[in-house]
């Protein structure tokens, strides 16, 4: 069921097996070889990409970070005083 989805979705393409073909009941029964689409490479990329931008702070949290630890370095300082 997966492989099929993986194949209507365009990313997964399936090549007819004859290979090992020794009887006529053999050929007829369906084997395949699976290969990545060209679409598929590139949506397994774009999820390595993706994957990777998770682990990384964005701009906004490093922002954050910075402006939290001046604004408690400030807020010390005036406390202080």
């Amino acid at each position: 069921m997966m492989l099929q989805q993986l194949m209507a979705w365009g990313n997964l393409e399936a090549h007819p097996d004859t290979a090992e073909v020794l009887t006529v009941d053999d050929f007829w029964r369906v084997r395949n070889l699976y290969q990545m689409s060209p679409a598929g490479e590139a949506a397994e990329a774009a999820l390595a990409v993706f994957e990777q931008s998770l682990r990384q702070p964005g701009e906004l949290q490093a922002r954050r970070s910075t402006t939290y630890a001046n604004s408690s370095t400030r807020s010390s300082f005036f406390r202080s005083r």
